[in-house]
């Protein structure tokens, strides 16, 4: 079987798989258009009450457009590998997957990939028409250019996740360890507020860790915050940290496989 032949089965299995929870589904869809419009009217208060225009670089229309591309981007970015991972250790069902032809990174890579297809028709799309409708997002053609530092973007947090989940090969129990990623992630990304509102040290900090490059870097260069020769090195940047935190995992990975009894902990 060919490799495009097995990573098509993952992705239309992946893609089935979305509606197996349903109900989980649907109602973070539900969860998401009240936060948004929470949001909306919070921060409406806030900028008529200041009486300013401007506030840590933002308008009340990029700051609206921010937190709605904010839900967008994470919509795209989720994924639980690192609790799928931490499952079939703990079960000793790891055996069984490291059977399958194709390497176990990249098999649940395209798998991962292929449960987005139902989130961008079902979550996304229609989040993204509700900005545009209702919120008055603007697309510009500097916004196309989110869309490869995205693509970096998925496989940054991807690595990061996996990176957590093979931890499991040397703790019995890693859920407080991908409850710490979630909370880093979604902190220092910028997916709950823009890095721009913490402490100027807290913004500097950032520049050297992986985070950022997830969420508030993809967002702004939507906005147009962002020069084009200054989103070159960006990408160029996002390529570096996959390629470190990727040799991370294949360290990290063989030397879980080595250890891993297969009979569950």
């Amino acid at each position: 079987m060919g490799i495009l032949t097995q990573a098509s089965a993952v992705i239309k299995t992946a893609t089935k798989n979305v509606f197996a929870y349903r109900f989980d589904f649907f109602t973070n869809i539900i969860f998401v258009y009240i936060t948004l419009f929470a949001f909306y009217f919070i921060w409406h208060s806030i900028y008529a009450y200041s009486g300013q225009q401007i506030i840590a670089g933002y308008t009340f229309n990029q700051l609206i457009t921010y937190f709605v591309l904010s839900s967008v981007t994470m919509s795209l970015l989720w994924n639980d590998v690192d609790d799928k991972v931490s499952r079939q250790v703990r079960k000793g069902k790891m055996t069984k997957a490291l059977l399958y032809p194709m390497d176990y990174i990249i098999r649940n890579l395209f798998g991962s990939m292929g449960g987005k297809s139902m989130v961008i028709l079902l979550q996304t799309l229609p989040v993204f028409v509700l900005g545009i409708l209702v919120f008055g997002i603007q697309i510009k053609w500097a916004s196309l250019l989110y869309l490869p530092v995205m693509l970096l973007a998925y496989l940054l947090n991807y690595t990061i996740c996996f990176i957590v989940g093979a931890t499991s090969f040397w703790f019995k129990d890693n859920k407080g360890l991908i409850s710490i990623r979630q909370a880093i992630v979604g902190f220092l990304a910028g997916s709950v507020i823009p890095l721009s509102f913490l402490p100027l040290f807290l913004q500097k900090l950032s520049w050297f860790m992986p985070f950022q490059y997830i969420s508030f870097i993809p967002i702004n260069t939507f906005l147009g915050k962002y020069e084009p020769v200054f989103i070159l090195q960006i990408l160029g940047v996002q390529l570096v940290w996959i390629f470190v935190l990727y040799i991370i995992l294949r360290l990290l990975w063989n030397s879980g496989i080595k250890r891993y009894t297969g009979v569950g902990q």
